[in-house]
């Protein structure tokens, strides 16, 4: 059983990274955390914590969507059985409150959700009951094992696989960056079916044109990752729909493709579903 308190300055920037990057905290210089404390909105993360510190998982989710303003709506919740495991695999547009309908959508139709994220996140303490924490800045083999153990489990499981939100990809198309293939490789091993998620929604141009500058000179660390609670904070009364597809059964994913091809194809079928939510994947 998790246990926390909620103050109102539960979240200190400068305390998360020196904990989670302490290599990195060492190198910045004192005046960058005022600015990121801004950047960041840590006053206002933290105000709306303490308003809802009644709330954890799911129905924090939904709060935080409720207070931001925003129109979620659900189609295809027929496509997901009673039982089973399950893990829905979702294309990741907006790198905030996607997630947070993530939770509250497929958390009305199963209760037992985990979702893997980046560990950092674990600063938001009411979510603590729904994510599970995954190291970008560690090589720990415990991030594996979490990993494996969560799908071997009932629990119903939320991802990600592109481990980053989308991007600006050729012709100037907003979609994810390649799929990961360890959710592949894990549901045939689990034998956990598959549901596909489209989920709708993007970012400012800012966001993508940050991301295009660093690509282009070079620079390998995801400096516009910074801006995604900025971000968050743009996307006041913001719609979002979620499309769920037909279950990918897990014997389906044979030798026929490496783990790596399927992984490509379901992420392209999961776009497909934005103009037919009744496609199937036959491949």
């Amino acid at each position: 059983m998790l246990s926390f308190t909620i103050s109102e300055r539960t979240i200190n920037i400068e305390e998360v990274i020196k904990e989670k990057a302490p290599e990195l905290y060492r190198k910045l210089p004192g005046f960058v955390f005022p600015l990121m404390r801004k950047l960041l909105h840590e006053k206002e993360v933290n105000s709306f914590l303490y308003k809802e510190r009644d709330k954890t998982g799911i129905d924090f989710a939904t709060a935080i969507l409720e207070d931001f303003g925003c129109h979620v709506s659900l189609k295809g919740a027929e496509n997901v059985p009673a039982k089973g495991k399950l893990i829905f695999c979702a294309n990741h547009p907006l790198g905030g409150l996607d997630g947070m309908a993530f939770i509250s959508q497929i958390g009305k139709l199963r209760k037992d959700i985990v979702f893997p994220v980046n560990d950092m996140l674990l600063a938001l303490p009411p979510l603590q009951p729904v994510f599970l924490p995954v190291s970008k800045l560690s090589k720990n083999t415990s991030n594996r094992r979490g990993l494996e153990e969560a799908f071997h489990g009932d629990s119903t499981l939320l991802y990600f696989p592109a481990g980053l939100c989308s991007r600006k990809q050729k012709r100037g198309v907003i979609a994810d960056p390649e799929w990961k293939k360890t959710f592949v490789t894990q549901a045939r091993n689990s034998e956990r079916d598959i549901i596909p998620v489209f989920i709708s929604g993007k970012n400012s141009n800012t966001f993508y044109n940050v991301a295009k500058f660093r690509t282009r000179i070079g620079l390998k660390a995801n400096i516009e990752q910074a801006l995604l609670v900025n971000e968050m904070f743009k996307l006041r009364d913001q719609k979002i729909c979620l499309t769920l597809g037909k279950p990918i059964r897990s014997q389906a994913l044979d030798k026929s493709h490496t783990d790596k091809e399927w992984a490509a194809l379901i992420r392209e079928h999961v776009y497909r579903l934005e103009k037919d939510p009744a496609a199937e994947f036959n491949y």
